[in-house]
């Protein structure tokens, strides 16, 4: 496949009839226009089969909510990206041991490592080297277009079945871990379904597999958390690993009396009509949200904050902190407020993970300011 044969984004040349077409395309418009997902769960095929751009055009429209992948989709979005080709002659190169040995394409390992040190998943990290460092044809990456737009790309990996693991610089642990996050993210989106349409276009492998232990682990995720918080505190039960001899209880500091204040009894928890500036961010691991509303005066002058949101304490009681915090400053003075000046607000020791909780409603402020 070359970047040349992807489809335009045109009617098609004939028309598609299928008896239950009518019907799926009533039901993906209608679960978006009730705000429900839409996820869509591929091999590599649509990609190596040219539909990137019909991808990208419907992440664009809100159309769909999460691509799930395997590695192999991956591996081809970032191929072409990178080199404007993918796939390979395999019967010739697997003769002479040269199949998928291919050095630009290894690149994807170091990009799996530093995902890993940074407790990203795999698809949002491939999405964002390819964003930042404006790949020659980034432009028809599904990655980068999730990336660019919030919205997960989970790459869900089977270890043994990718031309990355035969390279020297993979390293399984990385690996695993990478994968291991995408698959809570796709977890987390899979609670969500209900009233919405999971798609399965040309998968019928490992990729699939991935929905039966997701819908068991959602409905634990539904089982275990408060009503409050319906899904983070189980998340962490699954994505925090622990050492031996550690508990839960090892984060109480979460529930100091200053905290659980913010989280009970939280400042400005409301929406505002005349707000000057609003923002809205989603924390796609574990489903947190938090929308940020200022009434600004003329002068910058911050004098009102307001804030609703879903999700755990940490999110909610720092969100509250906040808006307590920055009423009454300029936007000027805040835009020098760092990311540790808001985990010092907070006043908590936390895991790297739950300080993206804790600084969701500062990356709010951030792109308001």
């Amino acid at each position: 496949m070359l970047i040349e044969n992807l489809l335009p984004l045109a009617s098609p040349r004939s028309s598609f009839e299928h008896p239950e077409f009518d019907e799926l395309t009533r039901a993906v418009v209608s679960a978006r226009q009730a705000d429900r997902p839409v996820v869509v769960m591929m091999g590599g095929h649509p990609i190596k089969l040219g539909l990137s751009r019909f991808l990208i055009d419907l992440l664009d429209r809100k159309l769909i909510t999460h691509i799930a992948t395997n590695g192999a989709g991956i591996i081809h979005d970032f191929e072409l990206a990178l080199a404007g080709g993918t796939s390979e002659n395999v019967a010739k190169w697997i003769q002479t041991g040269q199949f998928g040995l291919w050095q630009e394409t290894s690149r994807l390992n170091e990009i799996i490592v530093e995902a890993a040190s940074r407790d990203e998943g795999l698809g949002e990290a491939v999405g964002r080297v390819i964003g930042e460092e404006q790949f020659p044809n980034h432009d028809i990456s599904i990655t980068a277009a999730g990336y660019r737009l919030g919205i997960p790309v989970t790459s869900h990996v089977s270890i043994g079945s990718n031309i990355l693991h035969a390279m020297r610089n993979c390293e399984g642990a990385a690996l695993g871990k990478a994968s291991y996050t995408d698959f809570l993210i796709f977890a987390r989106a899979i609670q969500d379904l209900e009233g919405g349409v999971f798609l399965n276009i040309t998968s019928k492998g490992t990729t699939s597999k991935r929905f039966r232990p997701c819908g068991t682990n959602s409905q634990k995720y539904r089982r275990l958390a408060p009503s409050r918080s319906q899904t983070h505190d189980a998340t962490s039960i699954f994505s925090q690993p622990r050492s031996a001899g550690t508990t839960m209880n090892d984060e109480s500091a979460i529930y100091e009396d200053h905290i659980l204040r913010h989280y009970e009894e939280p400042y400005h928890n409301a929406t505002v009509a005349d707000a000057t500036h609003r923002q809205r961010l989603d924390n796609p691991v574990c489903g947190d949200s938090v929308t940020l509303e200022l009434q600004v005066s003329d002068t910058g002058l911050i004098d009102q904050a307001w804030f609703t949101g879903t999700g755990c304490i940490i999110s909610q009681a720092s969100a509250s902190m906040l808006v307590e915090h920055i009423e009454g400053q300029t936007l000027e003075a805040l835009s020098n407020f760092t990311a540790q000046n808001m985990l010092d607000l907070f006043r908590a020791r936390l895991t790297p993970r739950r300080q993206q909780c804790c600084l969701l409603s500062w990356q709010a402020l951030r792109r308001i300011v």
